[in-house]
């Protein structure tokens, strides 16, 4: 799906591509506009540059349909931001546990704090995980093979009587593989994690910067959020690869 690029805020100004947005005003502004706000408010401190067509540009704003209200409280149920609006009796959040942002600044930090230190753990084993896993790959890979070939040279002497029975073998074969050891999908992701690791880390150390800002409130408990997901989807990739004993070969014999 395209991104959209955002257009200034100013009217006149619609079919203009906006290069700034100001938290404070809560308006895109094109060169055009910037240069006049930049002349009438010295603060640099509330503007955002948009340096890419980028429609999710975090903007302290309710992005739902008739919102345009900041995101000051959190909804528990479905983790994540939302405006008054939101919660109220029509809101899509009404019947949610929700409560002020303010509320949920700790709980969120506490977390993060418990999902790095987590994150430390299956960084500093990848490395020697990735080893042990490729080698592992390599040498059951190599027994399938073997018995593949046993499999098929056995039933060739009695292929005329027992055809629908090798084609059985065979894809039972498969199944048993596919339930005892990681599929080479699950190794590519695995093989992806260090770098997924590297970038959530960097997202993490410019978190801070916003903790005690106000204006940057609702901007970190989402940048939370958003690290939180990504670190499920990295354990729950390192979770997979766990589940299955590297240390030892399970043996699957085949016999005529």
């Amino acid at each position: 799906m395209d991104s959209k690029i955002m257009k200034c805020s100013m009217n006149g100004h619609e079919e203009k591509n906006a290069i700034k947005f100001c938290i404070e005003c809560s308006i895109f502004m094109c060169h055009q506009c910037f240069n006049h706000h930049k002349g009438l408010f010295d603060d640099k401190h509330h503007l955002l540059d948009i340096t890419e067509n980028d429609d999710n540009i975090f903007t302290g704003l309710c992005t739902e349909e008739n919102h345009s209200n900041k995101l000051d409280h959190f909804c528990k149920t479905h983790n994540q931001l939302c405006c008054i609006s939101c919660i109220g009796t029509n809101g899509k959040h009404n019947n949610c546990q929700f409560c002020k942002i303010e509320d949920i600044k700790e709980e969120k930090k506490e977390n993060l704090e418990k999902n790095m230190k987590a994150l430390d753990g299956i960084s500093n084993n990848l490395k020697e995980s990735l080893i042990k896993l490729k080698d592992f790959s390599e040498k059951i890979e190599e027994q399938k093979e073997e018995l593949k070939s046993k499999i098929m040279k056995t039933m060739t002497s009695i292929r005329n009587k027992l055809n629908e029975r090798e084609d059985e073998l065979l894809s039972n074969l498969e199944s048993k593989f596919l339930d005892i050891y990681p599929s080479e999908s699950i190794i590519q992701e695995y093989e992806r994690l260090p770098k997924k690791i590297s970038e959530l880390l960097k997202k993490r150390n410019n978190v801070d910067k916003k903790l005690d800002d106000n204006f940057f409130l609702n901007s970190y408990v989402n940048d939370c959020i958003n690290i939180e997901k990504d670190f499920q989807k990295i354990k729950e990739i390192n979770d997979s690869i766990n589940k299955y004993d590297l240390n030892s070969k399970k043996e699957i014999y085949f016999f005529p």
